[in-house]
């Protein structure tokens, strides 16, 4: 059980493809794979996947659904068909001379999900927020700033991935697809948008100096992007910023610390005047 992660006794043996930090993934069979959870990982979590990702193949947004549930000596998880592909990252990496095309398709791609109908059935964006902020770091100043400005902030019903970038985006024999809805919502698509510029430019990964010059071009290309193909006024996404990145500190990896700092103070400072996290 490395990791502390299940590794079930099969015939034959699991091939293991990939891990994350809640999950390890391994080929199940032809055109299957199973998507295996850490023990900490409750309940709750496997079942809002699942169920956000059938929602979002029903809604046409290029979610790969969960196929069923299983248990494998104990070990819990969720059977998806196999995508033959490779990440964005990866794509990017192998051709970085696409890396603007692909960037905005990506950005095309999360604006049409944005677009969807409303719908029910997942947990609601601004309950989440809330929670992380109450449970966060910051300062109670800062924490009472943010919480009267998410009570001004529209609700919406619309599906949100909650963790849209680069690794999360798969292309498949030319197609765009989006895995992991594990930390899906429903709520304003502006607070989605401002969640992914905040991963594309302080996400775990790499903090030398050209992979950060790197990232800052690519969230300012998405933003263009997902600004042009949305229809939405910057405003909107603004007005996100402070308390997107406040609940964030409650969870977030150490990465690219300063920058991200700086991102959070000018935030803050354009809503709630001079303040410090």
């Amino acid at each position: 059980m490395p990791d502390g992660f299940p590794l079930p006794a099969t015939d034959p043996p699991l091939r293991f493809l990939a891990r994350g930090a809640s999950a390890r993934l391994y080929a199940l069979g032809e055109g299957e794979v199973v998507k295996l959870f850490h023990p900490a990982v409750s309940e709750e979590m496997i079942a809002r996947e699942a169920c956000a990702s059938r929602l979002a193949a029903e809604l046409g947004m290029s979610g790969v659904a969960a196929a069923r549930r299983v248990r494998m000596e104990g070990a819990r998880g969720l059977v998806y068909p196999r995508v033959e592909g490779v990440t964005l990252l990866k794509a990017m990496r192998l051709r970085p001379w696409r890396s603007g095309a692909m960037i905005d398709a990506m950005a095309r791609l999360q604006a049409h999900m944005h677009g969807q109908p409303e719908t029910e059935g997942v947990r609601n964006l601004k309950d989440v927020l809330r929670t992380d902020i109450l449970h966060g770091p910051a300062r109670d100043a800062i924490k009472e700033a943010a919480l009267a400005r998410l009570e001004t902030m529209p609700d919406g019903g619309r599906l949100l991935h909650g963790d849209f970038h680069v690794e999360n985006v798969m292309i498949a024999r030319g197609d765009l697809k989006v895995i992991d809805w594990s930390k899906a919502t429903l709520g304003d698509p502006a607070a989605d948008a401002v969640r992914t510029e905040m991963l594309l430019r302080f996400g775990a990964g790499p903090q030398d100096r050209l992979t950060v010059l790197a990232r800052e071009w690519a969230a300012r290309r998405w933003r263009v992007a997902y600004l042009r193909e949305s229809g939405m006024a910057a405003e909107r996404l603004d007005r996100w910023r402070a308390v997107v990145a406040v609940a964030w500190l409650r969870a977030r990896k150490p990465v690219r610390e300063r920058a991200f700092r700086g991102y959070l103070y000018d935030a803050l400072d354009r809503n709630y005047g001079r303040v410090s996290a």
